[in-house]
């Protein structure tokens, strides 16, 4: 199975989620259609036309390629001035994108973003009236803020747990997994935006369109600031592929072998079920692992025959100069001893510290089999390169003593259906 390529069974359910989706927003639509007197209706165009340029102006993410809408704003806002069923149409029709209307998304995405749009203003209305709310009627008391805040986690939860389900079917994720990958970003969003749409909905209560329209400007510094918190760790991610491409240009000899050590940890973190979280950061670890060599001469780094016992002793040293340079980071900081133990045996005969067991961090146990399987099977001028089968075989045999057993045991399941797994035309 390819990712994002569903297996049949998958594609069924997928399938038949989406349909469901569709059937219900579009139900809600029509069997709750907004009842509005006067100028209630330009009111509603006017958050129309707001949701759709929120809609226009998504924030980016740094992986993937992705964004998220900030439309939040308005389409909450009009649930608390009219009810479930002009939420649902401003959240359904509001956030129709450019590229949708362009035709660049398939119709079956497009219909199933309009119905799970719907159900999750429709039925965050409904929350907010059941406990108290009244559409129209906004009150900044102690005694509102239960369905103000109940309205506005039922519509984050359903809209993100109904598009969270659909990833992770698509791609064969665990939902748990779908969510700390793609979405926690998220949350931060919905926090800032909840008192702003509050505002927004009382000011729109007392002064009509003018008091939403001064609300462009405060929006687009909240966007603005999200942008770059995003942006932020998008330049950390710059700069921990800057910091590898120095290292690899000292050492052309291990050119791409961090992104190997990358692809070889994630595999064995994700047999190990560790959560999507954890594997993130033990992704930038990985790739970060040989950082400390920046800080060894490349006579060293790229000498063909066997090294001194000073050169040895130099080469030795990069684990705690990597470890020192990782600290720095502030995202990445905590990671430090992650990149400092990757060099020590389970044994405790390794090295700079001579940890055994379970004191070694978990993450510099499996980076130090990735590392040791990428090492045996790619080229190096002073030894033979050993096969997948061979690698896997000393893995085994130096289990208990260099590896942690029961890393070893799950990269070689791995491994082990690498082999056997057919290739992909």
């Amino acid at each position: 199975m390819t990712e994002g390529r569903p297996a049949p069974r998958s594609k069924f359910l997928l399938n038949a989620y989406v349909a469901l989706i569709i059937v219900a927003g579009a139900a809600f639509l029509v069997v709750a259609p907004p009842r509005l007197e006067g100028r209630d209706w330009l009111g509603l165009a006017v958050f129309m036309v707001l949701t759709f340029w929120a809609e226009a102006t998504p924030i980016t993410l740094p992986r993937g390629g992705g964004s998220v809408s900030v439309s939040f704003w308005s389409i909450y806002a009009a649930i608390l001035l009219w009810g479930p069923s002009a939420g649902a149409w401003v959240a359904a029709l509001g956030t129709v994108r450019r590229r949708e209307l362009a035709g660049q998304v398939s119709i079956e995405k497009v219909l199933f973003n309009r119905g799970q749009l719907a159900l999750s203003a429709g039925l965050a209305g409904l929350v907010y009236v059941v406990l108290g709310g009244q559409p129209g009627l906004i009150r900044l008391s102690a005694d509102h803020i239960l369905p103000l805040a109940a309205c506005g986690l039922t519509y984050f939860v359903i809209n993100m747990t109904s598009v969270v389900f659909a990833m992770a079917i698509a791609q064969g994720m665990p939902i748990r997994d779908m969510w700390l990958t793609n979405f926690k970003w998220v949350i931060p969003q919905y926090v800032a935006l909840t008192p702003l749409a509050i505002f927004l909905a009382h000011i729109y209560s007392t002064t009509y369109i003018f008091g939403a329209l001064m609300f462009v400007a405060p929006f687009m510094a909240a966007r603005y600031s999200m942008q770059l918190y995003v942006d932020m760790r998008q330049d950390y991610l710059s700069t921990i592929s800057a910091l590898i491409q120095a290292v690899e240009a000292k050492d052309s000899y291990t050119r791409g072998h961090s992104e190997s050590v990358r692809r070889y940890t994630l595999d064995i973190a994700h047999a190990l079920g560790l959560p999507a979280d954890v594997i993130e950061r033990l992704e930038y670890a990985s790739l970060l692992h040989d950082i400390g060599k920046i800080g060894v001469a490349e006579t060293i780094l790229r000498k063909p025959g066997r090294l001194t016992d000073e050169e040895y002793m130099e080469i030795k040293a990069h684990p705690a100069i990597g470890a020192s340079i990782v600290q720095r980071l502030r995202l990445l900081g905590q990671e430090a001893g992650t990149v400092r133990y990757h060099h020590e045996w389970y044994n405790g005969r390794g090295y700079p510290d001579g940890l055994k067991g379970e004191q070694i961090p978990l993450g510099a146990r499996i980076i130090s089999v990735a590392d040791a399987f990428d090492a045996m099977t790619s080229d190096r001028p002073y030894r033979r390169t050993m096969s997948r089968q061979e690698a896997i075989a000393e893995l085994q045999r130096c289990s208990g003593t260099q590896f942690d057993p029961k890393i070893v045991e799950a990269a070689v399941r791995v491994f082990t259906a690498q082999e056997t797994a057919p290739k992909d035309s």
